[in-house]
């Protein structure tokens, strides 16, 4: 089993550190798992900004002017 914050997390269970990873047990024989951030940091065009987290949610969300799209932003 995997063991993190006190907790154990069988092979493939995926679990989330508040609003700052999300985490997969890769190896449970072994211990082993693999944290990445939640909320992946973009650097945005000047035209674009940040909205905050809708509520519910951890990531802050990208917004942009016309044509500016921002796609593949995950909705966490």
């Amino acid at each position: 089993a995997c063991n993190y914050g006190g907790k154990e997390y069988k092979q493939n269970e995926t679990w989330s550190d508040g609003c700052t990873f999300i985490c997969v047990c890769t190896d449970a024989m072994n211990g082993l798992y693999q944290c990445k951030e939640k909320c992946p940091k973009w650097d945005l065009p000047d035209v674009c900004h940040w909205n905050p987290a809708p509520p519910g949610k951890c990531c802050r969300q990208p917004e942009c002017p016309p044509p500016y799209v921002i796609t593949g932003y995950p909705d966490n």
